[in-house]
């Protein structure tokens, strides 16, 4: 009996071990079956469905301007973005260490994107409108064009867009709209921090003042430009009390800190990425256009290298704030001058001349090029330098001679910081604010 039982026993494990071998055989078949299964949803996913708002900085673009009701029926793939931006001296990342790691365009551009900024301090709208192709200088297909011109002026915005809209018929365009703390909150004597000094969060504050006021009349009308080539319009929030967004800034209430940036980026992307779940976007079929009649631009303002030959003055550098080593750069002509420029078009084209203004500190000149004379006033209501770019006359095909001479009295030298052609100028001159035809006759 023993011996049966022996048996038995032995037959019974060799039956178990055999059931077990088939159960994990199984089991294991079945395994491999359902890990197939979830990478051909994960990748039908993300091939067929939109980016979810919680994607991290994940860019798209739509297909065409003014479609943002249309229902998303493109792929968007995970392969990164080309970001332009255009801006000012905050978007430069001032007063932020690091500030290619850390200003809203490179946190916004982190790998898989790839952005491009080329703001420059000091500088409104108006120079990147009459010299976009020069300061780009590519021919990338930019998907994401983001503008950021709130402290500096807005002068020739329209035409910044028109020109854009030319080149990048199918980016998403948003234009980024900041405020200064010191500028836009009074004290309980109506006194603005910048009037004041006082940028201390124990005392109270609210919005207000002519300056906050002007802030936002003129959000509202870049507003109503922006959206009618297409674009989107993002504003920095404000909360209740102005006191919880001083975090947003720096101490001097101004510029952003590191956690505005943040702010800004964070933002920016979930706006963008919900505008591309609802449209979609394909790469491939995003239309690279033309700069038109382009620009030819020249400009020392930040180099100090000047590549035009020039007479009667001399280069100077204008150090800013409480900086040491010069971050301007222009011509003085204190007693007058001339510049030479060579238009290598094969047909005339308008000047532009950028020169720096100030409050009270610059005189009138008159300006000649071929036999015409305007009068340039470099007055301002602001405190502080700012560059000014306007049309001055036209240059005939080959070499041209500017001529610059002071007509009133002055604090300091009229200083130059860049001669440009601009041809797009006249090929947009009907539909934007900029006359260039009185120089025609």
């Amino acid at each position: 009996h023993y011996l049966k039982f022996g048996h038995l026993l032995a037959t019974r494990r060799r039956q178990v071990i055999m059931q077990r071998k088939h159960l994990f055989a199984s089991l294991g078949t079945l395994a491999a079956a359902v890990a197939a299964c979830l990478f051909v949803v994960v990748v039908v996913t993300q091939l067929s469905f939109p980016v979810p708002k919680s994607s991290p900085l994940l860019l798209s673009n739509e297909p065409r301007h003014r479609s943002l009701s249309s229902s998303s029926s493109g792929a968007i793939k995970n392969e990164g973005f080309n970001i332009l931006v255009m801006g000012a001296t905050v978007t430069t990342g001032a007063m932020v260490a690091n500030s290619k790691t850390y200003s809203y365009p490179y946190l916004i551009g982190k790998p898989p994107n790839r952005v491009k900024n080329v703001a420059l301090p000091f500088l409104g709208s108006g120079y990147a409108s009459h010299c976009v192709e020069s300061m780009v200088d590519d021919d990338v297909r930019y998907d994401v064009i983001l503008l950021e011109f709130s402290q500096h002026g807005h002068y020739g915005l329209e035409l910044l867009l028109k020109r854009l809209r030319q080149r990048y018929p199918d980016a998403i365009i948003i234009y980024i709209h900041l405020y200064a703390l010191d500028k836009d909150v009074v004290d309980g004597a109506g006194k603005m921090p910048i009037e004041t000094g006082k940028r201390d969060k124990s005392f109270e504050f609210r919005w207000g003042g002519i300056l906050h006021d002007k802030n936002l009349s003129v959000l509202n009308e870049v507003s109503s430009m922006i959206k009618s080539y297409g674009g989107h319009v993002y504003e920095l929030p404000r909360s209740a009390d102005p006191m919880d967004s001083a975090y947003m800034f720096v101490p001097d209430w101004r510029h952003l800190s590191l956690d505005g940036h943040k702010v800004v980026a964070t933002d920016v992307s979930a706006l963008v990425t919900d505008l591309a779940s609802r449209v979609g976007y394909s790469k491939e079929k995003a239309y690279l256009g033309t700069w038109g009649e382009g620009d030819q631009c020249n400009t020392w303002f930040h180099s100090g290298y000047v590549n035009l030959k020039f007479t009667g003055g001399n280069l100077v550098g204008m150090p800013t704030g409480h900086r040491s080593r010069p971050l301007m750069f222009a011509i003085n002509f204190r007693e007058g001058g001339t510049i030479s420029i060579n238009n290598d078009k094969k047909y005339p084209a308008p000047v532009l001349l950028s020169f720096m203004m100030k409050k009270n500190d610059f005189p009138k000149v008159e300006v000649t090029i071929n036999s015409k004379t305007v009068v340039v006033d470099p007055s301002s209501s602001m405190d502080r330098f700012v560059m000014r770019t306007v049309i001055v006359g036209w240059a005939k095909t080959g070499p041209n001679v500017m001529k610059i001479t002071p007509i009133s009295d002055f604090v300091t030298a009229f200083r130059v910081a860049g001669v440009h052609l601009c041809g797009a100028c006249v090929e947009f001159s009907d539909s934007v604010d900029l006359d260039v035809r009185e120089f025609l006759g």
